[in-house]
């Protein structure tokens, strides 16, 4: 299963994912969009393009904690079709959990797959494809998970302390 966990704003691309999953042909393949979205009319809007396709799940609405985890964990890979950002503390938390992740190659995604594996972190170049979920499918790791131990918040405060103590 394919889910976007989170925030759901136009400039993170959900709308674009599920276009691309009404595309697409593979009948076993499921999709979760599950957080708060920016606007009623957003959320409208997203609704009337994923009512002609039952293999698309729509959450709306605040959620606790526990019902993020929850939603991250319902899912094989967590699809971020950014349109552009920095940074993404729900692309590190998902793989916290053992989740895989597809988004596009930035700065960022492109140091994350460095630093925990492309088999954990999917990229693809300019739009999300049918073939990028295929390829994330394919991909997909089953046991274990990435090691994130670079994120460690005492770690990295241990080294952003010595960067400023060296200026």
């Amino acid at each position: 299963m394919f889910g976007y966990c989170g925030q759901i704003r136009p400039y993170k691309g959900v709308e674009d994912l599920i276009s691309l999953f009404l595309r697409s042909e593979n009948s076993s393949w499921r999709l979760l969009i599950a957080g708060r979205a920016s606007s009623s009319e957003f959320e409208d809007i997203l609704e009337d393009k994923a009512a002609s396709d039952g293999r698309i799940r729509l959450e709306f609405g605040d959620m606790s904690e526990v019902d993020y985890e929850m939603a991250i964990l319902c899912c094989d890979t967590i699809v971020a079709p950014f349109r552009t950002y920095l940074h993404s503390g729900s692309l590190v938390h998902a793989l916290s959990v053992g989740r895989q992740i597809l988004t596009p190659q930035t700065p960022f995604s492109n140091a994350l797959a460095r630093q925990v594996g492309r088999d954990w972190v999917a990229l693809y170049d300019g739009s999300l494809s049918v073939d990028a979920l295929q390829k994330a499918e394919q991909s997909h790791v089953k046991i274990g998970g990435p090691d994130i131990s670079a994120f460690d918040p005492k770690r990295t405060s241990q080294q952003l302390l010595a960067f400023f103590q060296s200026l």
